[in-house]
Order: structure tokens, then sequence, then C-alpha cells
């Protein structure tokens, strides 16, 4: 890796770092530049469309950094308990760095709907990508596409509430509430997940 391509890599991974702890609007170009130790001219050199620009290249690499912990963590022999507790684990592991549930995408989402749609448009892109990603794993352990679709829409609709409530009331708690929902349903058989998780 040149020179050139570290001073990139680093401003990447410090806004990376920031818009997970601390969000769009408390992240600005000064935090990215002190953290990153980087000149400005730097930034509107491999950025030219500046915030957003970086940012969308930091969702890049929360994606790649997400399914490699998630895929790292199972194995075709997982049962459908064991890899629900191991997409939890990755958020819960990324709350223990940064003090608050991390891999926040549909936090990111809400907040720059009208001031940055195109982050907004990419968190989006995301997180349907993990959905499919749970769903594709559901279903390598036997069960239908369509339950497979479902489960995965349930969990994250689960999993994606505990992250907001956890920043709105700092309190990482909430995030045990999924937890508590992975209990409801380990003892099921395909038949029972069916007819839960069936389309109305």
């Amino acid at each position: 890796m040149t020179l050139n391509n570290k001073t990139k890599e680093k401003i990447i991974k410090e806004t990376t770092k920031l818009i997970q702890k601390h969000g769009y609007t408390e992240t600005n170009l000064q935090d990215i530049i002190k953290k990153s130790k980087s000149p400005k001219g730097s930034l509107y050199h491999y950025f030219p469309k500046g915030k957003d620009d970086i940012i969308i290249s930091s969702l890049d690499n929360i994606n790649m950094e997400f399914n490699k912990k998630f895929q790292n963590s199972i194995d075709k022999n997982s049962t459908l308990k064991e890899i629900l507790e191991s997409l939890l684990m990755v958020f819960k592991t990324k709350e223990r760095s940064y003090g608050t549930p991390s891999f926040r995408l549909t936090l990111l989402a809400l907040e720059t709907i009208g001031q940055a749609p195109e982050v907004s448009k990419k968190c989006g892109e995301i997180v349907q990508e993990w959905r499919n990603t749970l769903s594709e794993t559901i279903e390598n352990i036997g069960l239908n596409k369509i339950t497979s679709q479902t489960i995965s829409t349930w969990f994250f609709s689960i999993l994606q509430g505990a992250i907001c409530a956890s920043v709105i009331h700092k309190d990482t708690t909430h995030m045990d509430i999924v937890e508590s929902s992975i209990k409801l349903i380990e003892n099921l058989n395909e038949e029972q997940l069916k007819v839960i998780f069936s389309p109305k």
C-alpha cells in the first residue's frame, strides 16, 4: 500500500469510528482531519464531494467488517438459535468497543433522510443486504425461503429497535431484549416456525 493509499485508508478508518459513535450530524470534517491526522487538502483530493463522500466510503468499510465478522462466527452446522446469537454478538462486540451499539445504520439512515439522501440510501441498501445475508444463512440450514425471509425481517426489526432505544435512552440493556426474543423461538420445530412466520 502506498503512502497516499495509507492516507485515504486512515481517513476512512477514523470516519468509520466517528460515525458509529456520534452519528452524522456530530461528525464534522474538523473531527475527521484531527483524528486521521490528514491535511484538509487530502480529504478533498480523495473525496471531492466532502463529508458525504467520506461517509459513504466508510459505510462500505462497515459493511465489509460486518460481513466478515458474521461469516466467521457461523458454520454449516449452526442451528437457528446459534445463527441469531452470532448475529447479535457481532453488534454487542461493537457495543463494547464504542460504549454504544454500533453498526447503527438505521439511526444513521433516519438522521440523514432530509440532509444527506445519498447517505440515507446507502444505509438502507446495506441493511437490506444484511437482511438478505441472514435470510440466506437461515435457508441454508433447511428452512424454506419464505420462512427464512420473514424470520430475518422479524429479527432485524427487533435488533434495530433495540439499537435505537439504547442510543435514545443511553442504556444498552435494551439489547438484552433481543436475546430474550431468540429464546421465544429456540425450541420451535420447522412446522411451528412456518406457522408463526408465514406471511398473512
